[in-house]
């Protein structure tokens, strides 16, 4: 063999064996991205804080949402930027309702037993005074209490028939303030409902749907909404009545706000929740100030969210 098949021959040799140890490198994983492994999540930008606020351009996570079939609507009342009363809503069967309110943005509750099993309505009209409907102790039958006092007492509110209410027994019923009921949801249970005015109310769908009345619930009308619907929160402003759903988007690291107004054809995201780990949220509420567009809040589990410029940045507890 020459001297130049020679040299030629130790190339390739050299060639082959590169070849051989970069494949080695990538194949142990040492090297190069790593494979997803089962469970694991990836998120972009950093986990948000106490006192972060998050926008409609907030990055994507990847990982748990919040699916409505396992995420309880507790019933939120706003009363200012400052002052809340939310219910854990319990159910018949087991009971395990309670009034939490709070009077610094959620930064810390008081919690007071209730009369009821089941509280499906809180009305605040101030940090002490308001109402509750619910499903009473004995039988889970509609009944409401009243406090002046910030839940320290109960007292009679009165016939319940000028209040609109989600019959704590059948969830399809809605009683309005005519006195009648009716079943707004032809797709199954009324989830959720926001009183607007004496004639007029929303009401969330566990499909995800929502329709309004403006009739005292002879008629209902489809709204706009988003097919993961999973809380609903209304106010009447100047412009008409403002509709917002909170519901489970890759756009937004927690949970996405859908707002617009009722007559809208569809509903468009206007910000996002930074709530940190929406799978393990297993109640939220969700609510506008009455008679305000711009101030609302959403409360996931023990921690609330608070808006004040029309949904659009949120900054929690803290």
């Amino acid at each position: 063999m020459t001297t130049g098949a020679k040299n030629l021959l130790l190339l390739l040799l050299v060639a082959a064996d590169v070849v051989l140890v970069t494949f080695v490198v990538d194949a142990s994983g040492r090297s190069g991205p790593s494979a997803p492994t089962a469970g694991s999540s990836s998120t972009t930008g950093s986990t948000p804080t106490s006192s972060s606020t998050s926008t409609t351009g907030s990055s994507a996570a990847a990982g748990a949402t919040l699916d409505p079939a396992n995420v309880a609507l507790a019933p939120l009342s706003v009363t200012s930027p400052t002052a809340a009363w939310l219910a854990t809503p319990g159910t018949c069967a087991s009971g395990g309702a309670s009034l939490q309110t709070t009077t610094d943005a959620g930064r810390t509750w008081a919690t007071q037993s209730v009369p009821f099993k089941v509280v499906t309505r809180v009305d605040a009209s101030s940090t002490t005074a308001g109402f509750l409907v619910g499903g009473d102790q004995s039988t889970c039958a509609a009944a409401s209490r009243a406090t002046n006092d910030e839940g320290a007492t109960w007292g009679a509110l009165g016939s319940l028939t000028g209040t609109w209410f989600i019959d704590p027994l059948k969830r399809s019923s809605v009683h309005s303030t005519a006195g009648t009921t009716s079943t707004p949801c032809a797709d199954g249970e009324a989830r959720g409902l926001t009183r607007l005015s004496d004639d007029a109310a929303a009401v969330l769908c566990a499909s995800g749907s929502v329709v309004t009345s403006t009739d005292r619930g002879r008629t209902w009308t489809p709204a706009p909404s988003h097919d993961k619907a999973l809380a609903l929160a209304a106010a009447t402003s100047p412009a008409g009545v403002r509709l917002a759903v909170l519901a489970s988007d890759p756009s937004c690291a927690g949970v996405a706000v859908f707002s617009g107004a009722s007559t809208d054809a569809a509903l468009r995201q206007t910000g996002c929740v930074p709530i940190p780990s929406p799978g393990q949220v297993t109640s939220i509420g969700f609510a506008m100030q009455p008679g305000s567009a711009r101030t609302a809040w959403v409360v996931a589990g023990t921690t609330a969210y608070v808006s004040t410029d029309g949904l659009v940045t949120w900054k929690a507890a803290g």
